[in-house]
């Protein structure tokens, strides 16, 4: 199994875009979406003892009165599909 990633980080952030758009979530577009290739993990919340070459990105929700939250999306490299979207006390599939 090879250990480059199969997308590029560009594909990597518009795929995440289309789901965040899809969903409806905001996302701070002055500090927008950052990217990282992860590798193969069998760790992943829901998909534990699988294999899966995952991207994660990264971003900040919208400004609020006091904070910003940040949340992480799980993207499968292989499948090109959003594993799931992690914040402070939410989990979005």
């Amino acid at each position: 199994m090879s250990s480059l990633p199969s997308l590029t980080e560009e594909t990597v952030l518009q795929l995440a875009a289309q789901a965040l758009a899809d969903r409806q979530i905001a996302y701070d577009t002055t500090t927008g979406l950052q990217a990282r290739y992860e590798g193969t993990s069998t760790g992943l919340l829901g998909f534990e003892g699988q294999p899966i070459r995952h991207w994660t990105v990264s971003f900040l929700t919208n400004p609020g009165f006091f904070d910003q939250e940040m949340f992480f999306i799980k993207l499968d490299d292989t499948t090109r599909k959003v594993l799931y979207i992690l914040g402070p006390r939410e989990f979005i599939l």
